[in-house]
């Protein structure tokens, strides 16, 4: 089985479209996966998924890159709470998205600051492709690596020790609703103030980036922000009703 006739096949079963992913990165992945399972070829790796819904996932987790780091670059992350979670202060339930979240450090992330910022009604969604993945982020549980960002005095706050493993303090974990979702595939709800998707797209095809743009635009409120990864810059932003504000964040217009 060649590499198009497994896209197709892929689609058909799992509705998972890998043909809106760069082909050159996808194949490459997958070629590197086949040789450390010991499968010969596509044919082979499209069996195995059929009876082990484990290597399914572990081909979920080769898709997708899996960075777990607390307020990920610092200096553009921490603008969101310099700069603009501030301005929603008093203007009703904030709602905001963390697209594409892997373990859950930048859902997390956002919790802390909304916390540290007082506001008291707010709704996090958090999404992501691989279960796994997601079921990991429900755990909060993070190593000493993934909190080299954080101010001492708020790992005391947010997270219990054991040992070198930290762990999201419950009250917390539960700020934030967890959820698997394809992006390419799936509906995006509406009414976010802020959506964060940052170095995910950067994976699909300029076609799909485009979709993506459009529908995360479509899902913001008016004066809502988009937040980007600091590698993803989108070109002719006011075709989706956006404006650049600065590197990586956006603003819908109204």
């Amino acid at each position: 089985m060649n590499f198009a006739e497994f896209k197709a096949e892929v689609y058909k079963r799992y509705g998972l479209d890998l043909n809106q992913y760069k082909e050159n990165q996808v194949q490459r992945r997958l070629n590197l996966f086949l040789e450390k399972s010991g499968l010969k070829d596509f044919g082979n790796l499209l069996l195995a998924m059929d009876k082990d819904a484990k290597m399914f996932e572990k081909f979920i987790d080769t898709l997708t890159i899996n960075v777990t780091e607390f307020f990920r670059d610092p200096k553009i992350f921490f603008k969101l709470y310099e700069k603009y979670l501030p301005e929603f202060k008093g203007k009703g339930n904030l709602k905001i998205w963390s697209a594409g979240c892997s373990t859950g450090a930048e859902p997390y992330s956002v919790a802390i600051f909304l916390e540290e910022l007082g506001f008291k009604n707010y709704r996090l969604d958090a999404s992501d492709l691989d279960e796994n993945i997601l079921k990991a982020a429900r755990e909060g549980k993070f190593g000493p690596e993934a909190l080299k960002n954080v101010p001492r005095e708020w790992i005391t706050k947010y997270f219990d020790r054991e040992g070198e493993v930290y762990q999201v303090k419950a009250a917390l974990r539960q700020k934030v609703n967890f959820k698997r979702q394809n992006l390419l595939k799936d509906s995006f709800d509406k009414g976010y103030h802020l959506i964060l998707c940052r170095n995910v797209i950067i994976y699909f095809t300029k076609e799909a980036q485009d979709g993506l743009y459009r529908k995360f635009s479509e899902s913001l409120v008016p004066q809502g922000i988009l937040f980007i990864g600091g590698s993803e810059v989108i070109f002719n932003p006011e075709k989706y009703r956006l404006i650049r504000l600065e590197p990586c964040f956006y603003r819908r217009l109204g």
